[in-house]
């Protein structure tokens, strides 16, 4: 009966151990107990190279982990000095389950820095690019806009030291946001300043090439559009002047329009004098 139970306690110890079964018929208790220190030494090269990447990762959940395990692993060289040495099997054992989870923890902790990292590279290129997308020219609002927006991407970075990914990750995101409103704001701008410009030089052709015509025309409507036209091109003008492209494009239009009218005017009149003549 007791040489049963030690051959059960045998084979118990080897799978506390988690060693495959050829190894169970092999030597004396000497050899066993050796098996056991080196295993918990290779315990303890485990738990030597988990430490900085546990530590490096600031995840929480993997240094508790790690912590728990050191102390698992001490328990189990106490009960392994005092021979107690399926006691120290089975915790040497858990010590490695557990560093083994710290270190997977870690891990994940790395590939999430890595994600929040890109996030906030990313956020701080489309923050750069809004900048340029800026002029002098443009609303001292947008500029407003964009310091707050530098302000919330130097909290972001300092969450992200900090080990804090959600809050930084979050205000990435305002920031990205915020640029890519301001990038399509300041192209907007930009399409109506170039258009405001094309407009207006083909606006003053028109008008001076209208004037033109008008001196040999003696129709009072025809001079009173032409004036009106010149007077909306000037409003237009100052319009452009404090940034108002879209104003300044919609009322070159109404110059135009006036202009060609005093044209028409012009024209209309010439030919009731053919005909009357």
């Amino acid at each position: 009966m007791k040489m049963k139970k030690t051959a059960i306690t045998t084979i118990v110890f080897f799978l506390a151990l988690g060693l495959c079964q050829s190894v169970l018929a092999q030597g004396g208790m000497n050899d066993r107990v050796s098996m056991l220190r080196r295993e918990m030494e290779m315990t303890d090269r485990l738990l030597v190279e988990a430490r900085e990447a546990v530590h490096a990762s600031r995840n929480p959940f993997a240094v508790q982990a790690f912590e728990k395990a050191v102390e698992l692993q001490k328990q189990a060289w106490n009960q392994f000095q005092n021979e107690h040495y399926l006691v120290a099997a089975s915790l040497t054992k858990k010590a490695r389950e557990l560093a083994k989870s710290a270190l997977s923890l870690s891990r994940q902790s790395e590939q999430q820095e890595s994600a929040v990292t890109r996030r906030l590279e990313r956020a701080a290129e489309m923050l750069n690019r809004a900048w340029e997308a800026l002029d002098e020219r443009q609303p001292k609002g947008l500029t407003s806009v964009l310091e707050s927006a530098q302000v919330n991407l130097r909290r972001a970075w300092e969450f992200y030291r900090n080990g804090n990914y959600r809050p930084a990750v979050k205000l990435a995101e305002q920031v990205e946001r915020t640029a890519r409103k301001i990038i399509r704001a300041s192209g907007g701008q930009l399409s109506r300043r170039a258009q405001y410009r094309r407009r207006l030089e083909n606006v003053r052709q028109l008008i001076g090439d209208t004037r033109e015509n008008l001196s040999d025309c003696q129709a009072p409507a025809a001079q009173q559009r032409l004036d009106q036209a010149e007077t909306l091109l000037r409003r237009a003008e100052e319009l452009a002047k404090n940034d108002h492209w879209r104003a300044g494009l919609e009322t070159l239009q109404k110059a135009r329009t006036q202009a060609l009218k005093a044209s028409q005017a012009c024209r209309g009149t010439g030919q009731l004098e053919n005909r009357l003549h």
